[in-house]
Formats: structure tokens, C-alpha cells, sequence
């Protein structure tokens, strides 16, 4: 039987150790393999504050209601996105208001500050939209498919206009300025709050899990009590608020501290795999690799490449792809043409969609072999 060729994973026994370490243990919820695991995913992002949870959606989730975003405020954030980005802003009461993307899959930053320019005022503290007289109190940036959003400018607007960043950093683990006002700094690190994702095919992985990076002890404080059930007594069962269930279990903080030991070898396999397809794609004649931004390190989360001739769909690709059990994906929908999101406020929304239809990603996981490439940019060339 022939292996599929698909996103998977990066493990090996190590996983498998600190799994059993954990069990041997006998705590396996919120005990010292989460501490531990939380210690080094600080270490490496040298984020001050870090509080592991149970996805990176709980992750936006928590991030929003820790800043006191409910159904007063509207927050700005991109229509390319995965849907959580927008959900977790309706679970708290707010409304979003969409933004176009840039040639990297990125909100279109020149948009946002024309926005916030042209269609708000500032009044009393606060940044007011012009045509629903709400108030802006957030903006949720994604860095799509590990592409650093360039933040230079934006940062110090939402500053002075007193707007929150809320960095979706689901995608770009181990993603890194080079260049800027923020060299040297990781991706999750910049914003008020950033929020990371462990999913089973990201960077690096927990199964299912996601972590909160704050700059603040005081956030940090509020995001693990709310994790907790906003429990305000551990023997009494107090809780003063609504909280919810969004721990990290030590069997996945187990998983995760495998993973985290072996980041650097992973950014390494991925880097090489991504130069492979780059060097042989760039060969054919309906294709192109999409290239990354030039003032950060990219962790090559997924390989996205564009279709340059209109006759060729994406449909025909997988179709010829899974023939050879080989699978794709496509880009994330976007979010403003989602049933829900439909009525919702959209500025000047024109690249996205074109973006969606012309573009794929191909496997790219990190055990990735040289000749599996070639296998798939051969049957790509006959497409």
C-alpha cells in the first residue's frame, strides 16, 4: 500500500518518553509539565509571560475578554484568515470589520492606516468609527502562513489612537523579524497579546493546544484565571466570573516539550524544503512559489504556491494530486464572503478573493523527502 503524502506531524520516540515521564507522574492536568512546557515556549519567544490553553482559538478568545472587548467595540482584523480569528470576536459581543490582504496573504496594512486616519476620530480616548459611531478598541493581525505582518508603522498609530493588537501568531511559530523597528523580535511578541497555536499540523504541536503570550503580569493573571473557570478559591470552588475550561493537559504539555526540544531541527527541515520546491517549481511554466517578505525569517509553515494560468483550477490539481494519493489544500476562504460575516462592515476588499482562487498549498511537513518533492512537482508539470 502506497503512503499518502499529506500534513503531518514531526514525531519520534522522544514524544513518546515525556509522554510516559508524565504519566509516571500521576498528575496529568495543569501540574509541572505545563509549567515546564510553558518555561521553554518563553525561552525561545522571550516573551516574559506565557499561559498555556487548549487551542489557539481559546487562545484569541481569552486574549479579547482579558482586554474587556464585548459588544460595545468593533475590532479591525482580515477576511484572510482562518474563521476563529473572526469568531472569537462574536463570542465576546463584538463586530468585526474586514480588511483586504497584501501580496503576503497579510491584512493590508496602507488600508488600516487609511481607516483609522480617514473614517474614525478620536474623541475623549477613544477611537470612534465614523459610519457606526462604535468604538475601535482592537485589532487582531494574523501572520498568515508565517509571514511577518510589518508592524512599523501600524504599532505606534494604534498607540497614540489608544487600540489594542492582538497578534494571531497561530501559523507563525518560531516566525522572526530581521529588519525594522522590531528586529530581533518573534512574531506573538510585539502586540498588547499574542496567541499561538499547537494544532496537529503547525510548527510544532500538542495535538490540540495553544498558548497566550503576555507582556503584562496582570493579564497574565486575568488569562489564567479565566482559563481556570475563573476559580477564585482552589478548595472552596469560588468563582466570581464566567470562566471556562481551557487548560492544556500535562499529556499534551508533554507532547509539546518533545517538539519544542527539536524546534530548531524543524525550521531547518522546513527552511530545505521550501528552497526545494522554490528550485524546482520555478522550472514550470503554470506555477510559482510564493515568495516571502524580506524583513523576517519566515518558519515556512506552508508552502503556497500560485497558479499563473486561468485555464488550471484548483479542483483539477487535487484531483490529479489525490489520484497519486498525494494532498493539497486550499488557502483559507475569506472570512467576509462566510455565511455569518456576510452583513458585516468591509473596507475597500479587492485582492482577497483573487488570491483564494489562485492559490494552493502543497505538503510540506518536515519528514518530507527529496523524492516525494519530485513526485509532485513531475505530476504538477503534466497538469
Amino acid at each position: 500500500m502506497k503512503k499518502n503524502i499529506n500534513f503531518e506531524p514531526y514525531i519520534n520516540s522522544e514524544e513518546k518518553k515525556q509522554v510516559v515521564k508524565t504519566l509516571h507522574g500521576r498528575i496529568l492536568s495543569s501540574g509541572k509539565t505545563t509549567k515546564i512546557f510553558e518555561e521553554k515556549i518563553s525561552k525561545f519567544l522571550n516573551a516574559k509571560y506565557v499561559v498555556a490553553c487548549s487551542s489557539g482559538t481559546s487562545a484569541l478568545h481569552v486574549a479579547l475578554i482579558a482586554n474587556n472587548i464585548n459588544q460595545q467595540h468593533e475590532v479591525l482584523l482580515p477576511s484572510m484568515s482562518f474563521i476563529a480569528t473572526a469568531n472569537v470576536v462574536r463570542y465576546v459581543g463584538a463586530k468585526p470589520v474586514f480588511f483586504d490582504c497584501d501580496k503576503y496573504f497579510n491584512i493590508n496594512i496602507i488600508d488600516v492606516i487609511n481607516f483609522i486616519k480617514h473614517e474614525t476620530v478620536f474623541k475623549n480616548g477613544n477611537t470612534i468609527n465614523k459610519k457606526t459611531k462604535k468604538k475601535i478598541s482592537c485589532i487582531i493581525i494574523a501572520h498568515m502562513w508565517g509571514n511577518a505582518v510589518n508592524l512599523d508603522r501600524l504599532y505606534f498609530l494604534c498607540k497614540m489612537r489608544n487600540i489594542i493588537i492582538i497578534e494571531d501568531a497561530a501559523e507563525s511559530f518560531g516566525s522572526k523579524y530581521i529588519q525594522g523597528k522590531f528586529k530581533g523580535k518573534f512574531c506573538g511578541t510585539i502586540g498588547n497579546i499574542g496567541c499561538i497555536s499547537f494544532n496537529g499540523n503547525k510548527i510544532i504541536t500538542t495535538g490540540g493546544g495553544g498558548a497566550i503570550l503576555c507582556k503584562t503580569k496582570k493579564i497574565f493573571l486575568k488569562c489564567k484565571y479565566y482559563i481556570n473557570q475563573a476559580k477564585e478559591n482552589n478548595n472552596k470552588f469560588i468563582h466570581n466570573d464566567i470562566g471556562y475550561n481551557y487548560r492544556l493537559s500535562d499529556i499534551q504539555s508533554a507532547v509539546g516539550i518533545a517538539q519544542i526540544n527539536k524546534i530548531k531541527k524543524i525550521l531547518n527541515l522546513k527552511n530545505l524544503i521550501y528552497l526545494n520546491y522554490k528550485k524546482k517549481i520555478k522550472k514550470l511554466k503554470n506555477f510559482e512559489v510564493y515568495l516571502t517578505p524580506d524583513y523576517s525569517f519566515n518558519n515556512k509553515w506552508m508552502v503556497c504556491v500560485k497558479i499563473l494560468n486561468n485555464k488550471i483550477s484548483f479542483e483539477k490539481i487535487n484531483k490529479q494530486l489525490i489520484r497519486n494519493q498525494i494532498f493539497i489544500r486550499p488557502i483559507w476562504f475569506p472570512i467576509h464572503l462566510q455565511k455569518p460575516y456576510k452583513n458585516f462592515q468591509r473596507y475597500k476588499i479587492k485582492k482577497t478573493y483573487k488570491m483564494y482562487k489562485n492559490s494552493f498549498c502543497l505538503p510540506s511537513y518536515p519528514g518530507l523527502k527529496k523524492k516525494q518533492i519530485e513526485k509532485i512537482v513531475k505530476i504538477m508539470d503534466e497538469i
